[in-house]
Order: C-alpha cells, then structure tokens, then sequence
C-alpha cells in the first residue's frame, strides 16, 4: 500500500460508520488511517444500551469529523444505527466516503449511497489500492475541484465569445468565485491565468456598474429631496418619518405592483370557501390558494426525526402560495431595495422558483411583503407544510407517502429518478406538475422550501395545533421541506424533514408563502 500524498497541515477527522458485526473491518480501517499521522481518525466501540441518550453521543462524533466512512455491508444497510448515523452525516453537510467491505442487495443499499463512488475493500487483494483511494479522497477538495472546471468553462467561453460584458460574473457568483480564487486546497491545481483574468474583469465592471448605480441614486435621491420640500410646505411634520427607503418601496408598490388587497367581506367569503385563488397585487405577487381546515396525522414513526407520529388540527382556514415563490415574484423586493439580487445559475429566470434563498434571506422577504401590504404574510409551519403536501383534511384519511400513492411513481415531480425532463439537473418552471387536492403546486421536489420552525430531533412536545414550534429546539437550525430536483424519490415524501443553519444557502433551497386568513382583518 503506497501513502505517497502530501500530509495535510492539520489532521483530517474521519468518522467511521459500521455495523458491529463489521468490528474487525472497522478497526482494521482505523488502525491503517491512524497510523499514516494525517487522520484523526475514531469510531464508536460502546454497545448501546436500552434507554441510553446514544443519538447525541453520535451526533456529537459526527459533527466534530471532517469526513464520514461507511463501511458498507449487507449487515451495515439492515441496521436502523446506520441508517442513522447516514442520515445525520447528511443533515450536518458531512462528506460521505462508502467503502464496499461486503456486497449488499443493491435493492437495500439506500438511494443516497447508491449515487456516491465506491470503494471496494472486499478482500486483501483490493486493501492496498482502497486505502490508497480513501487517503487521495479525504485529502482532495472535491467541491474546489469541480468549482475549477466550471469557473474554466464560464471564463473559456467568454473568451471564446469576444468577451462580452453580459457573461461576465455577479453579486454573490462573482463574490463566491473570489472566494473560491483565495481559498485553494494543498492538492488541487492552480487557477489558470484565463480564469483569473475572468474573474478580475468582472470585478471591474461591478465596480463600473456600482459607480453608475450610484449616480442614478444620486439622482434620484436630488429629486426625492426635491419632493419632500413641497411636501414639507403643505404638511407639517412629513419630514420626521419620510425617507428615501420608504419612498422607494411605496412608488414599487403602489404605482408598478398596483396593490388590489382583500376586502374584509371579500376575506370573509374565502374562508367560507376554500379552493379560491387570489392575488392582491397586478404584478409580482404570488397567487395564494386557500386551504381548508382540518386534521392529519403528522409524522412517520418508521422514520428517525419524524417521530413519534401525532395528530394535529389546522383549526383555521388559510392561504398559501400556489406555486414556489419564483424569480419574478422575488424581483419585486429586489427593485423595492429590500431584498438582495439572486443569481439563477443558469436553471431559469421568470417562472423557475427563486433558488439559494437562506432562511434569513426568506424571513425578509415575507417581512417585506408584510410590510408593504399590510397584510400577515409569513412563513409557513413545518406542521402547515405537510398538512398542504398531503392534502387531507381528516385524521382518519389514509395518508399515503405522495398526495398519489405510496410510490414516485412517473412525472409526478421533479427529482434523482422522478422521469421528467429536468431530473437531477435543474429546477422545473413553477406548476410543472399536476396539483394535489388543495390546488398547491411543487410540494415534492424541485427545490427544499424553508418553513419558521426551528429544528428538534423529534416531534416529543411538539404543538397539535399547527402552529411554528420555535422553543427548545436548536435555534441554530431550520427545518426545509419538499425535497429537491438533486434528491432521491424517499426523501420527496410529505414526512421528511431536513435542518440547517438559517444562514445556510444552496441552489435546492428556496421559500413558499403563506398569509393567515383572521376572521375580523385590520382595515388595510
């Protein structure tokens, strides 16, 4: 066995995940990454016992590690612990190494192993060359690797197209590029010289482009200044509370969206009659569908984190966006200033869902539209998620996976395998696919949607009335739902849950609407 790679500064954490029957393997894997000086390398030797905390003991492990092993047996994929420790590896962002120690039924490896690279240690005539392959894997950067040639072909076909001033970099690509430029891993290669040319031409021309923004506020700001003086001769005391901000957002709102808001009477009537569809501006609103009261029972106690399995009552009708919020819809808080520009990595503008949205980044945007309507739109709650994804209103329904049956089945959404045209490579336009009961769009698939709860490992105390369960949980993280266009059919069911940072941003990741429907609403 050759270890001929350079040694990394700081030793690299390796957790190995293992069924114990698998002991032997497991400690072999350990003692050989050990002895190379380069790998922190640990795994768990204790027997769990029967009421023993040992989902935080592994958490714990698994957060503090650089990489996860799986040592990949038919025992290994049978094993609820495995599973876990997987699924955990996944929540946290953690980079999953399966290694092949004996081979499994292919039909019960899950879906999310079967689309990493093995490597396979089934013997001692394959040991060499698999330790080998795990030290190059846990010593390369995978994710610089691949930004390198992405970076290469953007920058290669600008030049190849006399470099023209639209394919140049923006925003936060044009600020994950520097980053990335900064940032490269001992092994990985250099960046080209084209590509450091690329990314610094479009560094000027942002520079450019924010010097004429500048002066088109500057403008801008002379003739609102020009403005608040003749409001000052005729109303007393305007200036205290007027600025450039609030005038801004109010000429977006009122003279390009055109506001069209909901009547009492008008609120009153949809309430009385679920289904109805209503948007309360001319253009960039999201059209919201109004969703019956009810109950369902929440959860699956096969599953770890989406037990146990409890009933909950969505005592009041409300509305919800129909489709994911799209590019267009968010656009309008951006033109208003209050929301950032959002690239869309070339998977569609307009009517494509608006994509690596952070939570943070969503609670201001239904900030935003609550201000500027008047109006109580929100996030929803992750209990309000899945009684829209199931689309049944009483308990005793049967509450298949998928609001069509237990299976995918075939162009019903968008994912790893789902059979539509836009399977694993980019987002689908909003609408795509059919609508469940409630007339919702895109609640499987296509993009993780954020919801206001706060991540807990299991539903033990959580609300039965549909509302947000924000307390003692981790305050850190949010939960998404829905799936993504990059997931595996499993995780597309309407129980799964999955948590991150609200800060955290990623293209499978945007938001849905929801507007509480009160019984007596505020004038507006």
């Amino acid at each position: 066995m050759s270890v001929s790679a350079e040694a990394p500064d700081a030793p690299i954490s390796v957790f190995i995940s293992y069924s114990r029957k698998d002991a032997a393997a497991a400690d072999r894997v350990l003692h050989v990454l050990e002895a190379q000086r380069v790998f922190d390398a640990y795994l768990d030797k204790h027997d769990i016992l029967p009421g023993e905390p040992w989902q935080d003991r592994l958490s714990k492990l698994i957060e503090a590690a650089n990489a996860v092993v799986v040592l990949t047996s038919p025992d290994s994929v049978g094993s609820p612990v495995c599973d876990w420790e997987l699924n955990e590896a996944e929540r946290l962002g953690k980079r999953v190494l399966p290694i092949v120690i004996r081979d499994a039924d292919p039909d019960q490896v899950p879906g999310r192993l079967k689309r990493l690279n093995y490597i396979f240690m089934r013997n001692a005539a394959e040991e060499g060359d698999a330790f080998d392959k795990l030290r190059a894997a846990l010593l390369t950067d995978i994710g610089w690797i691949r930004e390198h040639t992405r970076l290469g072909a953007l920058a290669h076909d600008w030049h190849a197209d006399a470099r023209p001033g639209e394919r140049l970099l923006r925003g936060t690509a044009l600020a994950s590029a520097e980053l990335w430029l900064t940032s490269r891993p001992r092994e990985a290669p250099e960046a080209t010289a084209l590509q450091r040319e690329y990314i610094q031409e479009s560094r000027r021309a942002a520079q450019a482009a924010l010097a004429r923004e500048s002066a088109r506020l500057a403008a801008m700001q002379r003739w609102l200044q020009a403005a608040v003086a003749l409001l000052i001769l005729s109303i007393a005391g305007l200036i205290g509370w007027l600025n450039q901000q609030f005038l801004i957002e109010q000429y977006r709102w009122r003279v390009e969206m055109k506001p069209s808001l909901l009547t009492a009477q008008q609120q009153h009537a949809l309430r009385a009659n679920p289904g109805q569809l209503f948007t309360e501006c001319a253009a960039g609103c999201p059209t919201m569908v109004v969703i019956p009261a009810g109950n369902f029972m929440m959860g699956d106690n096969a599953r770890t984190g989406t037990a146990p399995r409890h009933k909950v009552t969505i005592a009041e009708p409300l509305a919800v966006s129909k489709t994911e919020l799209t590019f267009a819809q968010w656009n309008a808080c951006t033109r208003a200033g209050a929301c950032p520009r959002i690239v869309d990595s070339r998977m569609g503008k307009d009517n494509h869902p608006v994509i690596g949205i952070s939570w943070d980044l969503a609670k201001q945007y239904v900030g935003w539209l609550a201000k500027v309507s008047g109006q109580p739109y929100r996030l929803l709650s992750e209990a309000e998620f899945e009684y829209g994804a199931r689309g049944v209103i009483d308990a005793a329904l049967p509450h298949p996976n998928f609001p069509w049956g237990d299976e995918i089945g075939a162009g019903n959404a968008n994912c790893l395998k789902c059979g539509s045209a836009w399977d694993g490579t980019s987002t689908a336009p909003v609408g795509a696919f059919k609508a469940n009961a409630f007339g919702l769009h895109g609640m499987h698939g296509n993009i993780w949607q954020w919801v206001e709860d706060a991540w807990h490992d299991t539903y033990d105390g959580a609300p039965d009335d549909g509302s947000a369960w924000t307390k003692d949980g981790r305050a850190n993280l949010r939960v998404s739902r829905g799936g993504s266009f990059r997931d595996s059919p499993e995780v597309l069911q309407s129980s799964i849950r999955n948590g991150n940072p609200g800060s955290y941003r990623n293209v499978t990741y945007g938001i849905r609407v929801a507007r509480s429907l009160p019984a007596r609403p505020a004038s507006p």
